[in-house]
């Protein structure tokens, strides 16, 4: 996973252009329901809650200090202080065809603020937000 942001305040110092990597693994509980459209087709829909851990994060930026000094910023491990685990919610929906082709997009919401107010990375609100599509064959 990993964002974007306009602007962002760092120890003082105003960056630009600044986006984050951080590195989750994500494991999805998912209940769903399919309907089979009687010609190779089943629809599917499926939702439920995820469980996510981050294991490192970096980012990088462009900025100037309060004197006016130009900054290019690319920090690794930086994200410490940020919070290594997230919880939310998923929603996906697809089309698996003849039982062994699968086409689906989904989108995960954060319920948990990975960067607290406390952190002297941000002054917001920093939620996971995952948009994802998959392609899926299935070998019998």
């Amino acid at each position: 996973k990993g964002a974007s942001a306009g602007s962002e305040t760092v120890n003082g110092v105003g960056f630009r252009d600044v986006t984050y990597y951080l590195h989750y693994t994500e494991i999805p509980v998912r209940f769903g329901y399919g309907y089979d459209t009687g010609n190779d087709i089943c629809l599917f829909a499926e939702t439920g809650p995820y469980l996510a851990m981050r294991w490192t994060g970096s980012f990088r930026a462009k900025g100037s200090t309060p004197e006016g000094s130009k900054l290019n910023c690319d920090v690794k491990d930086y994200y410490k202080d940020l919070r290594r685990f997230d919880i939310g919610w998923g929603l996906h929906a697809g089309m698996l065809y003849k039982q062994r082709f699968q086409v689906s997009v989904g989108y995960d919401w954060s319920f948990s603020d990975v960067i607290p107010s406390a952190s002297n990375v941000s002054d917001g609100v920093g939620k996971n937000l995952n948009l994802n599509f998959n392609v899926a064959v299935f070998i019998n």
